[in-house]
């Protein structure tokens, strides 16, 4: 009988990661949280792929999800809130379906500049 070839398993979960993005695609999409962990589930067909990611070793700043089908649990935005990483959900044809992200800058002093800026000579000069 000859030796079965098995695939190699999926890289660990920060290698998941890259540069504080992670993708998700495929068929069946699920993302929820387990034991404070967010678990993520993708793949084609017999081809899945798991990954938990824990709060303080991920590095989470975006995830993107590319897919038709799938469960976001509402405590899975709630963790990526907590976070700080924000969301894109797209389509196969790359139709943005969510958008969603962390909170900018909340600075008084700027939103005052830019509310005064057309009244004053630096605004009518930098428009």
């Amino acid at each position: 009988m000859p030796a079965r070839a098995y695939h190699a398993p999926h890289p660990p979960v920060q290698e998941g990661v890259r540069d504080g993005v992670l993708v998700l695609s495929g068929y069946g999409l699920r993302l929820y949280v387990q034991r404070r962990h967010l678990v993520c589930e993708d793949g084609w067909c017999s081809t899945r792929r798991v990954l938990r990611l824990h709060r303080a070793t991920c590095g989470l700043r975006r995830l993107v999800i590319v897919g038709r089908g799938g469960v976001v649990t509402l405590e899975a935005l709630k963790w990526l809130e907590d976070v700080g990483a924000g969301l894109l959900c797209a389509d196969i044809d790359g139709t943005v379906l969510l958008a969603w992200g962390p909170r900018g800058l909340d600075e008084p002093r700027l939103r005052r500049a830019q509310a005064l800026a057309p009244s004053n000579e630096l605004g009518v000069e930098l428009t």
